[in-house]
């Protein structure tokens, strides 16, 4: 891993989140897989707006708010609400092969 990818991770580390679609250099994912594998999903919605939702991974509620907050003007939005997004799955008929864990 180069100076600049390790500079990157130590960053993601130290603040607690990245923006998805973030690039890392060689070996970059790896390293913040080892830390960041139970991250979640968030996404910043705006109410009066055609925008795409923004969406970040952060390792907990405060540090997405917090991220969001540094990123985008927020009071410029109005109306916003910032959300974890929730994956669930309900098997409906398995013959048990590879089955989804819930």
């Amino acid at each position: 891993m180069n100076a600049d990818t390790q500079r990157y991770v130590d960053s993601i580390k130290k603040e607690g989140w990245y923006p998805e679609g973030q690039t890392l250099g060689a070996g970059g994912w790896q390293e913040v897989n080892k830390f960041a594998s139970d991250w979640k999903i968030y996404l910043l919605q705006f109410a009066e707006s055609d925008e795409e939702p923004r969406k970040i991974l952060a390792k907990d509620d405060a540090t997405a708010k917090i991220a969001f907050e540094n990123l985008y003007d927020l009071v410029k939005w109005g109306a916003y609400s910032i959300v974890e997004k929730i994956t669930t799955y309900r098997t409906i008929c398995s013959n048990n092969f590879f089955p989804l864990e819930s």
